[in-house]
């Protein structure tokens, strides 16, 4: 077999007009990033009732990872695709080495919060009497800063040249991980930091659908028996019962294909067809953007499709248009107008400990139900 050419070695994979129109996408990405994550850290903090409940903390460091990855990562990746072939991105070369390092670091770090708020609510679903020992407001913070000392520690390999490292490749033009004597970390890097998320995320989320199916199922079977006087209540709590399953399948099908849509595609091409030396230039540029979507995505899947974090959108901006429109006046803080209580807000998952009672209590379901809305 003879040996590639140089020129097959050395030429730039992507063309000049892909090039400006990824850059130009990347840039809007990265607006929409900043501004989304903002605003989503905004309206969580000002919540009082949301603020220290534990799914929050998870999102505000969600969104916190995010917002770098959209403030620093996403400019220098138009940076670079501005710059087509320009070596180091146009860089010094130390910031050409670092960069990866938050790039990926950032990413996997959403991933695995991601990851942790599906295994907080299988918790919810199906061992509700231990989740306020495993998730508190002690262990919550902690477990944030495990997740990012791992995704950023694991990093430090190919940071330190103990197993691949970062570096400029030059048919790509990007500072990324490459080879070192002959190792590198991309594929590793994909099924820890991307393949072994997902299978937590899909199969938390599957096993909770089942769960809230078999419970609602369950619930309008025994209700069955009831008395005959009491029918048309049957009717309505079973109208009830469905609404609240089809808002449940909603939520966690807009979840679960968003991290499929975002991540998939650039976790098989990265596996299956590496660039270089691949040449679906195309394809692989549509994987990129899919996963810089993930910035801006996140928030409106985890908050908008949720009533109680819609409300902290909404009592946000109501809060600013008054700050705006009465200069120098207090605002006065926005009621919760969700009718809910805050230990409602907090998802009553210590109720969850009476799933095998349904039968007999037909109240539960609802209850059930509404905890792994949030």
């Amino acid at each position: 077999m003879s040996r590639p050419s140089y020129e097959d070695g050395t030429a730039i994979l992507f063309s000049e007009l892909e090039s400006r129109v990824t850059g130009v996408v990347a840039c809007i990405c990265s607006v929409l990033g900043v501004v989304g994550n903002l605003v989503t850290i905004g309206a969580l903090l000002n919540s009082k009732k949301l603020r220290s409940h534990p799914t929050t903390l998870f999102l505000i460091s969600l969104a916190l990872s995010d917002l770098i990855f959209g403030g620093y990562n996403l400019p220098l990746t138009a940076h670079r695709f501005f710059h087509r072939g320009c070596e180091f991105m146009c860089l010094d070369y130390h910031v050409c080495r670092y960069f990866p390092f938050f790039f990926y670091g950032n990413l996997g770090v959403s991933i695995y919060i991601m990851s942790i708020i599906a295994i907080y609510r299988v918790f919810g679903v199906f061992n509700g009497h231990v989740l306020n020992t495993v998730f508190n407001t002690r262990t919550v913070p902690l477990m944030i800063l495990g997740v990012w000392i791992l995704v950023f520690g694991t990093l430090t390999l190919p940071l330190t040249e103990h197993w691949g490292q970062f570096g400029f490749e030059s048919q790509t033009f990007s500072c990324t991980i490459v080879e070192s004597e002959g190792e590198t970390f991309m594929p590793a890097m994909t099924i820890l930091g991307i393949v072994l998320p997902c299978c937590f995320i899909s199969i938390s989320y599957i096993s909770i659908y089942w769960r809230v199916r078999f419970t609602g199922n369950a619930t309008r079977k025994a209700s069955r028996y009831g008395h005959e006087e009491e029918d048309q209540n049957n009717f309505d709590y079973h109208k009830h019962i469905k609404e609240r399953e089809r808002e449940l399948t909603r939520t966690l099908l807009y979840i679960f294909l968003g991290f499929v849509i975002c991540f998939l595609p650039f976790c098989i091409l990265t596996v299956a067809d590496p660039m270089p030396p691949s040449k679906n230039s195309v394809l692989h540029l549509l994987s990129y953007i899919l996963t810089w979507t993930s910035c801006f995505i996140n928030p409106f899947i985890y908050c908008v499709t949720n009533k109680y974090y819609y409300e902290a959108y909404k009592n946000m901006f109501v809060d600013l248009l008054r700050l705006c429109s009465v200069p120098g006046s207090r605002v006065q803080p926005v009621t919760n107008t969700t009718g809910v209580s805050n230990q409602s807000s907090t998802l009553k998952e210590q109720d969850l400990v009476e799933l095998e009672n349904l039968f007999n209590r037909r109240r539960n379901s609802s209850e059930i139900i509404e905890t792994t809305r949030l």
